[in-house]
C-alpha cells in the first residue's frame, strides 16, 4: 500500500502538527506568555485555599509526621514508627514550619508552589519535543483544571513537590546528555542524583524514574551501542545515590501490625498482592484479578485525564470516547515518541510511573495520577497527528485492528444506550454511531483498500492551509487553531475556579466525609483522660483531634476477632461513625455492629452525635474502668 507520509503536499502540515517547531527553540514572547498564565493561576490557588482553621483531611498525618520530627526528632506520630511512606513531605513540611510558620494556612498554601513550579519545568522539558503549542496546552489544561484546583488548594499531598522534582530530573536529564564540558557534566550529574534521590524520599513511586532511566539506557543498545556506552559511562554514576537511598528505606517493612490483616498498614509489597486494598478480608488476588484490576486502574486513569483536558461532564465507560479514545490516542503519542531514536527518558519514565499505579489495588485517587498528568496530555496532544499519520501509512492494518474494537464497544454503548431513560446518554449514542461508521470503514478497507473519499482526502493540497496572513505577517494554520481552542477550554474552566474559590474562602465542614470523626475525637479529648487509648477507623485524623493514642479500627467482620484486638491492644474506647462514604470496607457498623450482639456486656454507649457513637469498653469482671469519663450534663 502506498504511504502518503512523503507526499509533497503535505508533508509540512505533518512535520508542523507532529514535530512542531525546529528544536532547540529560543525563548520568546510566547514562552514568557504561557509561564505568565502558569503563574497566574498559581497564585490564584494561592489565595484561594481552603480557609479552614485547622486540618480537616486524612493528609494531617504528614503533618503530624513533620510535627514529631521537629519537636521529637524521630518520624512518625501516634506512638509508631512510620515505615511505609517516605518522609520527604513531612521533612519539607517541618522546614516550613521553622521557617514560615507551622499553621493549617501556612503549610496547605506551599502546594500551589509546588505545583506551579512543576507545570512550568515541564513545560519547558516539553516545549524541546514537540514545540510550544503542544507544551503549552499539556501544561496550562493541568494547570487550569477544576479537579486540580481542588486538590491543590485543599490538600497536602507529595504529588506536588515530587511533580517538581520529577520534571527537574528529567529536564537536568536531557541538559547533562549534551552537557560537553567536566565541569558541566559534573555538576549536572550531582544536580541530577540529588533530585532523584529526593524524588524516590517524597514518593515511593519516584522509583519509576530510576526504572525509566535504566530502560533508556539498556533500549540504546539495540539501536546504536556507542551511544549507549555513552550513556552508560555519564548516568551510571548518577544512580548511586538514590539507588542507596531506595534500599536504605524500602527494606524497613510495614508498620507495626495491630490485627491479624493482610496488607495495609504493611509494606507496600503486601498491599500489592491484595485483591482490594480497601476490602482485605477479600483476601490474596489471583492471576486472573490482575487484568480485571489493570483494566479498571486504566479506565479510572483515562476518566482523570478526560476531566482535566475537558470542562464537560465524561461518560466513563470503556464504550465511550472519552475513555476509549484518550487511551488510545496517548498510547498512540507514547509509541510515536519512544519509536524515534528509542525514546527519551521522560517516555519510559511515564510508562514505568503508569505500569506501577496500573497495579495499585487500592481505589484510584487523581493525586496518584497527578504527576504524570502533564507528560499524559502530552502524549494525548502528540497522538493526533501520529495517528493521522498511521492511517495514511498502513490503513489496512489499522483497520484490522480497529474492526474488532469497533465491533466490541459499539455493542457496548448501544448496550447501555439502550436502558439508560429517554432524553439522556447522549454521549453513548454519539459512541456508538462513531464506533459503527469507524467499523463500517474498517471493514471496506479491508475488503476494498481504502474508500475513495479517503483517498482524495489524501491528495489534497493541504499546503494552502497551512499558514494564514494575519496583519502583514504569515502564521501557521494549525498553530493558530490550535491556540483558539486551547483559550476557548481554558476560559470554560473559569466559572467553575471561582465557585470552589468561593467554596474555600468559606468552606461548608458539613459535608466533609470526616466531620464525624473530628467531632467524635473531639469529644474524646474533652472528656477522657490523656492517658485513654481509643479506637477509630481513621487515625491520622482521629489523634490530631484527640491527641490520644489511637488503635486503627480494622474492616473486620469477624467479631471475636475484633473483641480480643481490642481487649489486647487495651482499647478503653471506640468511635463508630455511620459514614456515607467508607474508603475502608466493611463500614464501621457493618463491623461493630455483630460485636454489640455477641458482647452486650463488653461495651456502654457514652456520647452520640447525628452521624457517630461513642462506646466505652467495660473491663472484664472483676477490673475496673481504665479511664475516667466526664459525661455531658443533661
Amino acid at each position: 500500500m502506498r504511504s502518503y507520509t512523503s507526499h509533497p503536499r503535505i508533508a509540512g502540515t505533518e512535520q508542523l502538527l507532529l514535530e512542531g517547531e525546529p528544536s532547540p527553540l529560543p525563548f520568546g514572547r510566547a514562552d514568557f506568555f504561557v509561564i505568565a498564565l502558569l503563574l497566574l493561576f498559581g497564585i490564584l490557588q494561592f489565595f484561594l485555599y481552603e480557609h479552614t482553621n485547622d486540618f480537616v483531611h486524612e493528609d494531617v498525618g504528614y503533618y503530624e509526621n513533620a510535627r514529631s520530627l521537629v519537636e521529637h526528632h524521630t518520624y512518625g506520630f501516634n506512638h509508631t514508627s512510620e515505615r511505609v511512606q517516605p518522609p520527604g513531605l513531612p521533612l519539607i513540611i517541618g522546614v516550613l514550619c521553622l521557617t514560615t510558620g507551622c499553621s493549617h494556612a501556612a503549610v496547605l498554601r506551599n502546594m500551589p508552589v509546588f505545583l506551579t513550579l512543576g507545570l512550568i519545568v515541564a513545560y519547558v522539558l516539553l516545549r524541546q519535543e514537540r514545540g510550544r503549542l503542544v507544551a503549552a496546552s499539556s501544561c496550562l489544561l493541568v494547570a487550569s483544571a477544576p479537579e486540580i484546583f481542588v486538590l491543590v488548594t485543599r490538600w497536602i499531598f507529595p504529588a506536588f513537590p515530587y511533580l517538581l522534582t520529577s520534571m527537574l530530573a528529567l529536564w537536568v536529564t536531557t541538559k547533562l546528555e549534551h552537557a560537553d564540558t567536566r565541569r558541566a557534566r559534573f555538576w549536572l550529574s550531582l544536580l541530577l542524583s540529588v533530585l532523584l534521590a529526593a524524588s524516590v524520599l517524597i514518593q515511593s513511586s519516584g522509583m519509576a524514574l530510576l526504572i525509566g532511566l535504566v530502560a533508556w539506557m539498556a533500549v540504546a543498545f539495540f539501536a546504536d551501542p556507542g551511544i549507549a556506552r555513552s550513556r552508560l559511562k555519564t548516568f551510571l554514576p548518577v544512580l548511586i545515590l538514590p539507588l542507596i537511598v531506595l534500599a536504605f528505606w524500602m527494606p524497613r517493612g510495614g508498620n507495626s501490625k495491630e490485627w491479624p490483616l493482610s496488607g495495609y498498614p504493611g509494606s507496600y509489597l503486601t498491599q500489592l498482592r491484595l485483591k482490594s486494598g480497601n476490602y482485605p478480608e477479600l483476601g490474596q488476588a489471583s492471576f486472573l484479578d490482575i487484568p480485571r484490576r489493570v483494566s479498571e486502574n486504566a479506565r479510572s486513569h483515562a476518566s482523570f485525564l478526560s476531566e482535566v483536558l475537558s470542562p464537560i461532564w465524561i461518560d466513563t465507560s470503556w464504550s465511550s470516547l472519552g475513555i476509549s479514545g484518550v487511551i488510545l490516542l496517548t498510547f498512540a503519542g507514547l509509541c510515536y515518541s519512544i519509536s524515534q531514536r528509542g525514546g527519551r527518558p521522560h517516555d519510559w519514565y511515564f510508562l514505568a510511573y503508569e505500569s506501577i499505579y496500573l497495579l495499585w489495588p487500592w481505589t484510584t485517587e487523581g493525586r496518584f495520577f497527578l504527576p504524570a498528568f502533564p507528560l499524559a496530555a502530552f502524549y494525548f496532544f502528540s497522538g493526533l497527528p501520529a495517528s493521522w499519520r498511521l492511517l495514511r501509512s498502513c490503513a489496512r492494518a489499522v483497520s484490522v485492528v480497529a474492526l474488532p474494537l469497533s465491533l466490541l464497544f459499539g455493542f457496548y454503548s448501544f448496550d447501555r444506550a439502550a436502558r439508560v431513560p429517554p432524553g439522556h446518554g447522549l454521549q453513548l449514542k454519539v459512541s456508538f454511531c462513531f464506533w459503527v461508521l469507524t467499523g463500517l470503514g474498517a471493514l471496506w478497507t479491508i475488503w476494498r483498500g481504502s474508500p475513495p473519499f479517503w483517498r482524495r482526502l489524501s491528495a489534497v493540497s493541504w499546503s494552502r492551509f497551512q499558514y494564514i496572513r494575519l496583519a502583514g505577517k504569515s502564521l501557521p494554520l494549525p498553530q493558530m487553531g490550535g491556540s483558539l481552542f486551547l483559550a476557548i477550554l481554558i476560559l470554560l474552566t473559569i466559572p467553575h475556579l471561582i465557585k470552589f474559590g468561593r467554596q474555600n474562602l468559606h468552606p461548608n465542614l458539613k459535608g466533609n466525609t470526616l466531620a464525624a470523626d473530628m467531632e467524635a475525637a473531639s469529644w474524646i479529648r474533652s472528656h477522657t483522660e490523656a492517658s485513654a487509648i481509643i479506637m477509630a477507623r481513621h487515625v491520622p485524623i482521629s489523634f490530631h483531634y484527640s491527641q490520644r493514642r489511637v488503635v486503627w479500627f480494622p474492616p473486620i467482620s469477624n467479631p471475636q476477632v475484633l473483641m480480643e484486638g481490642i481487649r489486647r491492644n487495651g482499647v478503653q474506647f471506640v468511635i463508630v461513625v455511620n459514614r456515607v462514604y467508607s474508603y475502608y470496607l466493611p463500614p464501621d457498623e457493618e463491623c461493630f455492629n455483630p460485636v454489640l450482639q455477641v458482647y452486650p456486656g463488653s461495651l456502654r454507649l457514652v456520647a452520640q452525635g447525628s452521624r457517630f457513637r461513642i462506646y466505652q469498653v467495660v473491663p472484664p469482671l472483676g477490673g475496673v474502668l481504665p479511664s475516667r469519663v466526664t459525661l455531658p450534663k443533661s
